[in-house]
């Protein structure tokens, strides 16, 4: 028996492959509430899940705002906009469908049995996909150090272009950002280490918005730490598989996902055979990212001039390789950014 705690996107996913008997125990009374997430994923995501159902929107284009500069590109391959809510009912039901016993309750320990605020069950496995700040990862030491940006977000009614993502660099250590979901609503929204109230309310006054919905979310910070101990095994972002560049995880939760599922069922080494599925490139999301959080508004600006003699819409924050660096003039304001 394989229990996994958590029934958002990576815990379906992994359920829906699985070999053996499961169970997923999910905390909330409703599959995919509440939404903490954006909702935004690259091109990479349909090489996972086929279906389109809570694909919402296509994104064609991005635009990218410092104090004084814009830059605006199409992209190579499009990105979707996900019904998040849609996603995960759908990965949990493919689980369900696999014979997965879904059960509702709230993981508290693990002694050799799952205990939960209603029961205790026996398992052989047992699987941490309950997000960042991971009960399983505690009680199974496996937690370590962790940070967390904080997000907030609102799905509005408001005038757009409809294909155009709009990212704003305003706020120190991470960004702002505007994702449509149609010409007519879009998802706004910025994330921050402190005062996110502050910076969010000053960012949404710009706009002329009629509120929906409210979303908050912790944004878990790529930790590079163990994600298996005896036979507890993280995914997603309770191991904290993450890209620090745009603090995406469902794509590499999905990917982790998968591996663990092929490390479960044919008795692989899950440490090593993620960290060569995509090791490499989260260490890179996480190096970018500090160098990044040392700009300020003008090193934006010069950013994003020099941005604009480089073929940006090649890069692919799923495969960010050391050429995509390979211009002089970039690489050496990049480099003199992570020695200052």
């Amino acid at each position: 028996m394989i229990t996994i705690i958590g029934g958002s996107v990576a815990g379906g996913y992994l359920g829906s492959l699985l070999n053996d008997d499961v169970r997923i125990i999910e905390e909330h009374k409703k599959i995919g509430e509440p939404v903490q997430c954006t909702g935004i994923v690259s091109n990479d995501f349909k090489d996972l899940i086929k279906e389109k159902s809570f694909i919402v929107n296509k994104i064609k284009n991005v635009e990218l705002n410092s104090s004084n500069e814009k830059l605006f590109f199409k992209l190579k391959k499009e990105d979707f906009v996900l019904d998040r809510r849609g996603l995960d009912k759908y990965l949990v039901d493919k689980a369900v469908d696999n014979g997965a016993d879904l059960v509702f309750g709230k993981f508290l320990d693990f002694n050799g049995k799952v205990i939960t605020n209603q029961k205790k069950y026996n398992t052989d496995v047992l699987v941490g996909a309950d997000g960042g700040m991971s009960q399983v990862a505690k009680v199974s030491g496996l937690y370590g150090e962790r940070k967390f940006l904080v997000g907030k977000q609102v799905r509005c009614k408001m005038k757009n272009d409809g294909d155009v993502y709009r990212v704003f660099f305003n706020i120190p250590e991470f960004f702002s950002w505007i994702v449509p979901e149609s010409e007519d609503i879009c998802r706004i929204g910025c994330a921050s280490y402190k005062n996110v109230d502050v910076y969010f309310n000053k960012f949404l006054k710009k706009f002329d918005v009629k509120v929906l919905e409210n979303n908050y979310g912790l944004i878990p910070k790529y930790g590079g730490m163990r994600t298996s101990k005896d036979n507890v095994y993280l995914v997603g972002d309770a191991a904290l598989q993450i890209k620090d560049l745009t603090g995406g995880g469902i794509v590499p939760g999905l990917k982790c996902a998968k591996v663990l599922s092929d490390c479960l069922n044919n008795g692989k080494d899950y440490e090593k055979e993620w960290r060569k599925e995509i090791g490499r490139n989260l260490w890179m999301n996480y190096k970018l990212r500090r160098i990044l959080d040392k700009f300020d508004s003008s090193d934006w600006d010069k950013f994003l001039r020099l941005l604009k003699q480089y073929n940006v819409h090649e890069f692919n924050r799923d495969y960010i390789k050391l050429k995509d660096f390979m211009n002089f003039r970039l690489f050496w304001f990049v480099f003199r950014k992570m020695i200052s």
